[in-house]
């Protein structure tokens, strides 16, 4: 799939439509999707509905279609990518199950369920995991087995390790939206705002605050309803792009102001397990990894200001190497041709 990122020469509209509909050379498919993604068009839906329906286009190429259809429609796209469904490529199923998990209704639980996971590839399976839970999370769906958050609220006791040293500062540059669909590497820099680089040692990951969570106002629905507030993307600085890798799903507990945090990998497994609670703009929050292999062992206690974008660590503990800390929000590096 990266080949066909490798030229990113800018083409027309309509030479990004004509090379999606198998009309033109002028780009690689993939490099086409990447540039049409980001514009809006009236036959945008059209379009991507047509390839997605055309068993002779490439694998990678529906399969990031599946995904890009759901961002560009959002829940208008789940009959499309129901149908899709039936699809017999397992990676086109997988960017379906992908962009039903996003922006799907609870109708969408059904035929996500149906989906016989013995005949998927394994990350297709991954998908449906992750959409599954997704889907029952932001339905609040009664699924036996399905609530990543049951028990989220229950910590371990504090850990007994070395402190670490964790590191946030904020820039705006990559949209939430298109990491929780995509969980592919994406080229930056994108829109949004609320992004937070997370430096720990050699790991850089960067936080993103879903936009319906990006102003210091709406902190307090964290405590009133069921959410996915923010996305965990990992940063690759060779490459200069990046791709999600967590989802932060949150509910409400029995706490005044409180809430209950589970930390999902792409996969679907948890992997951080934790509590917060929102006093005006501010939030309070502690997490704890999960007894999940594969996790690394780290517990953190920090705060968010959301009047000011300021992201603090009291403590950062870990069976590794670095100590807490916290940083202002600053202007993104102009980083040199």
């Amino acid at each position: 799939m990266k080949d066909d990122y490798i030229n990113r020469t800018p083409i027309t509209v309509d030479e990004m439509i004509a090379v999606l509909e198998g009309r033109s050379t002028a780009a690689a498919p993939l490099e086409a999707l990447r540039q049409f993604r980001l514009e809006t068009h009236e036959r945008k839906g059209e379009v991507l509905r047509a390839v997605l329906g055309d068993r002779s286009r490439g694998s990678a190429l529906r399969h990031q279609v599946a995904r890009d259809l759901a961002l560009a429609e959002g829940p208008a796209a789940e009959g499309a990518l129901v149908a899709a469904l039936g699809d017999p490529d397992d990676l086109v199923t997988a960017g379906v199950l992908f962009g039903l998990g996003a922006v799907g209704g609870a109708s969408a639980f059904g035929p996500v369920d149906r989906v016989d996971p013995a005949g998927l590839g394994p990350r297709t399976r991954r998908a449906r995991r992750l959409a599954r839970h997704l889907l029952a999370h932001r339905h609040d769906l009664a699924v036996s087995g399905e609530d990543p958050l049951e028990g989220a609220g229950t910590l371990p006791a504090p850990a007994e390790g070395q402190e670490i040293r964790l590191e946030a500062e904020e820039i705006g540059d990559l949209d939430a939206r298109l990491h929780a669909l995509s969980l592919e590497p994406q080229p930056a820099p994108l829109s949004g705002e609320r992004l937070h680089p997370l430096h720990c040692g050699g790991v850089d990951m960067l936080a993103l605050w879903s936009v319906d969570f990006e102003s210091a106002s709406s902190l307090g629905r964290l405590a009133t309803g069921r959410a996915v507030p923010m996305i965990l993307a990992a940063a690759r600085h060779e490459e200069e792009d990046t791709f999600a890798s967590h989802l932060v799903l949150t509910r409400p507990n029995d706490d005044e102001s409180g809430f209950d945090i589970a930390v999902l990998a792409s996969s679907g497994r948890r992997r951080y397990v934790g509590r917060g609670t929102v006093d005006g703009a501010e939030v309070r929050f502690q997490l704890a990894a999960a007894a999940t292999r594969g996790t690394i062992p780290i517990e953190v206690v920090g705060t968010y200001d959301g009047a000011t974008g300021e992201l603090r660590f009291s403590r950062a503990v870990s069976g590794s190497r670095y100590a807490h800390g916290s940083t202002r929000p600053q202007v993104p590096p102009v980083r040199a041709a």
